[in-house]
């Protein structure tokens, strides 16, 4: 009887695997991408392109999704670019576009259905996003050069 115990426990393993999607793609030199994510159905996409950017990614829960965009798409240098999200919880959405040089962003995101979106296509532009509790929401835009962006929420 031990040895049928053994087997169907073999056989159930491949059935508890999380079933976390990520996909990476980055051009250029010296970038890195840190896509680290447990929980089940969480899914990341992170595009870098040019020299010299970061994404670090951490997801927690279930039900995360997360896409980083530090590419304008053309070609062009979008050096030093860093964005960093971490969620926790579950059914947070994390959505990061950043183009041209010195972006940074981070969003930091605990407990449920939390909603963060940042798009900065200018230069040394610097978005911080941290919401805790459930249910919050966030979008900052910022065009242009030299921009500051800090959000706080609970809830």
């Amino acid at each position: 009887m031990l040895g049928a115990s053994a087997l169907a426990m073999a056989v159930a393993a491949p059935a508890l695997a999380q079933s976390n999607q990520s996909t990476a793609t980055q051009t250029g030199t010296n970038g890195a991408i840190t896509v680290t994510q447990s929980g089940s159905d969480g899914t990341s996409t992170v595009t870098q392109g040019g020299n010299l950017n970061r994404a670090t990614l951490n997801q927690s829960g279930s039900l995360n999704r997360s896409t980083i965009t530090q590419d304008n798409g053309v070609g062009s240098s979008d050096d030093n670019n860093t964005a960093t999200v971490t969620q926790s919880g579950s059914e947070n959405v994390s959505v990061v576009s950043q183009t041209n040089d010195f972006s940074t962003t981070t969003v930091v995101q605990a407990n449920d259905s939390n909603d963060s979106d940042v798009s900065q296509s200018g230069d040394l532009d610097l978005a911080s996003v941290t919401q805790t509790g459930s249910d919050n929401e966030s979008d900052v835009v910022q065009m242009g050069n030299i921009n500051t962006a800090r959000i706080a929420q609970g809830g």
